[in-house]
């Protein structure tokens, strides 16, 4: 398992007391459904992987020091997509969708091919990342490929070593569930 699942399944355990109230939705967004992380937290995990049972795939992309936008996609075995916008997103909360079982076949099959020879962490201070561009988003794309450990990739999008190819799997998962629609009035790809 990677530092940062480890952290990120961390922090994602602590509780917080019950008398805290959270701060309303702006006007412009609706207050995301129970269950939600609030902005800015990771999102609950319910195995150290990164997966739950029948989750195939998670895309988390962060936010950074401008408006990049910070959301989840998890897809499931059965094709369900489950994104959750937590900031700079078109649409915050959680929505749910479900895409053809033969494209969830088709990026599966891509991504066994092509993640596992570039997966790892890309992140400031490791040889792969070369000299990082600061306030950029990380990208981590988890993906169980078979029935052994899931593959990862943490992402950060300031290092200019990062596999090309990785930044085109990240955007294939994103193209694959339309996220554009919840992501972006405008175009993402």
């Amino acid at each position: 398992m990677s530092l940062v699942s480890l952290l990120l399944f961390v922090s994602s355990c602590q509780s917080e007391p019950a008398t805290k109230k959270s701060l309303p939705a702006p006007p412009d967004r609706p207050a995301p459904p129970a269950g939600v992380p609030p902005i800015g937290r990771a999102p609950r995990f319910a195995s150290q992987d990164g997966l739950a049972d029948g989750e195939v795939i998670r895309l988390d992309r962060s936010g950074c020091g401008f408006a990049c936008p910070s959301y989840s996609i998890v897809i499931r075995s059965d094709g369900q997509v489950i994104f959750t916008g937590r900031a700079h997103t078109a649409v915050g909360g959680q929505r749910e969708a479900q895409i053809d079982p033969k494209r969830l076949g088709r990026l599966l099959q891509t991504l066994a091919i092509e993640l596992p020879p570039i997966a790892g962490r890309y992140m400031p201070g490791s040889k792969q990342c070369g000299t990082p561009r600061t306030d950029q988003p990380t990208v981590t794309l988890t993906a169980r490929l078979d029935a052994g450990e899931p593959t990862q990739s943490v992402r950060y999008g300031g290092c200019p070593g990062a596999p090309r190819k990785l930044v085109e799997l990240e955007n294939l998962v994103d193209m694959t569930v339309d996220s554009g629609a919840w992501v972006s009035k405008r175009p993402m790809y």
